[in-house]
């Protein structure tokens, strides 16, 4: 929603963080930053759910 409103607003995705000092490439808002974060949270248990379901197998 906040990257719709952006563009509707600004004309272009406001971001939020630039990492100039070390890196160039790291240009990202906190929206991408929440969507990672949840992908990784999701993989991860679905990989100790996966071993847990195995354990209980053997």
């Amino acid at each position: 929603v906040s990257n719709l409103l952006d563009r509707f607003i600004h004309g272009g995705v406001v971001d939020m963080f630039f990492w100039h000092k070390w890196f160039n490439f790291a240009i990202f808002n906190v929206a991408d930053v929440m969507i990672n974060i949840s992908v990784a949270l999701i993989l991860i248990q679905e990989i100790f759910k996966k071993r847990k379901k195995d354990d209980r197998m053997d």
